[in-house]
């Protein structure tokens, strides 16, 4: 059964659209120092949905608005806690890759080309069959809970999520000093990407839209 969450991909533009505007309805009801509390709190209860839950929601922003309206009058904010999925911890590793492996800048470089062009077929043909994405959100933004498998979920996620606009750009760029994918939205940097290369086929993808991860990057 294909995977709800990839099959309904929202790109990464209109998710921090939605993030900006659940922060801004939380910092209305409660106020600006409550507001990235209330907002973790609501993610954290989309995330406690099954997937099959969180599938038959038809507008999951309007659901996390409702939500927030609800946290934000009826419930003090407390210690902001560890909303990310269990799948989303593991992305950390993605920046302490193997030192025995080679970076295959070529192989980076053909990658985010095929990302910043939406070109899935591309896509399909950098990764193995057996590929696997994981994304970490951090519990802060709606992205996959679980790891995405397979070089044609993949690519359909990937176009998906940095299509739309406003554009997200692609680059090839150095992550903590190896080849790896930035994405920026308006001059500033949303996602980054690390890839584990091997036989010049991209096996894993690790990708960090967690804002809080990110706050060094701007």
């Amino acid at each position: 059964m294909l995977d709800p969450e990839v099959e309904r991909t929202t790109s990464l533009a209109e998710v921090l659209d939605e993030r900006r505007h659940l922060m801004a309805l939380a910092a209305r009801i409660g106020s600006p120092e409550t507001a990235d509390h209330i907002v973790a709190e609501a993610y954290r209860r989309w995330y406690l949905l099954v997937p099959a839950e969180r599938a038959a929601v038809a507008l999951p922003e309007a659901w996390l608005s409702a939500t927030v309206e609800t946290i934000g009058r009826g419930v003090t904010p407390g210690p902001a806690t560890d909303t990310q999925p269990a799948s989303a911890r593991l992305a950390p590793v993605a920046f302490v890759m193997p030192r025995h492996e080679d970076p295959f800048d070529m192989v980076t470089r053909h990658f985010a080309a095929a990302c910043e062009g939406g070109d899935s077929a591309a896509l399909r043909r950098a990764l193995i069959a057996e590929a696997v994405l994981i994304a970490d959100g951090g519990g802060k933004l709606r992205v996959p809970t679980d790891p995405v498998h397979g070089s044609e979920r993949i690519a359909r996620f990937l176009t998906g999520f940095l299509g739309g606009r406003p554009r997200v750009f692609v680059a090839a760029e150095a992550v903590n000093g190896r080849a790896g994918l930035v994405l920026r939205l308006a001059g500033q940097v949303v996602g980054v990407a690390s890839l584990t290369v091997a036989a010049g086929r991209v096996h894993v993808v690790w990708l960090v839209v967690n804002p809080d991860k990110l706050r060094g990057w701007q």
